[in-house]
């Protein structure tokens, strides 16, 4: 781990596309990075700087995609392992080194080979060096964007999440 650790303003949590409308670009997808781009927008304007994504495919991307062009924002990964990127297929490993070129910094939060349990330690590294929180979460309550957001609830970060099934935003859990 990187020993200098920023604090960062907001952190990501959310889902992968399968649980977002699937792997295709669809209207769900749509709807989420419009939201997305709303509320990061909102964010940076309120004085956020600093933005930390997890690297998933989904939520995570989408998001630095968004933090990448704004003005005088600095996208942060936290990836949990080395080589996270080695089951993915190639368009989406370019994809994600594309980002990863663009961003201030990446972390890798456990180093060695993919295990699950990293995404989990990856998940709360983000939490508990983030003032807040801004997800994708679809009300299940399980998987690792639930388990993101009720560590933040538990420690205390604002939490902003926006429900895609619904359509509708809500602040905390």
């Amino acid at each position: 781990m990187a020993e200098n650790l920023l604090f960062f303003d907001v952190a990501f949590t959310g889902h992968r596309p399968p649980r977002l409308g699937g792997w295709s670009d669809c209207p769900t997808h749509q709807l989420v990075k419009e939201w997305l781009t709303k509320i990061i927008t909102q964010k940076h304007q309120e004085g956020a700087k600093t933005f930390c994504s997890g690297g998933a495919l989904g939520t995570d991307q989408w998001a630095a995609e968004i933090v990448l062009n704004l003005k005088d924002a600095e996208l942060h990964f936290a990836i949990p392992c080395d080589n996270y990127d080695s089951k993915w297929p190639d368009e989406s490993k370019k994809h994600f080194s594309e980002l990863t070129k663009r961003a201030k910094e990446t972390i890798i939060v456990s180093p060695g080979p993919y295990e699950s349990w990293k995404n989990f330690y990856r998940d709360a590294f983000m939490v508990e060096h983030s003032k807040g929180i801004i997800g994708v979460w679809d009300g299940i309550k399980k998987g690792g964007t639930w388990e993101t957001l009720k560590k933040a609830n538990q420690i205390g970060r604002p939490i902003v999440s926006f429900d895609p099934n619904s359509k509708t935003e809500a602040i905390g859990i």
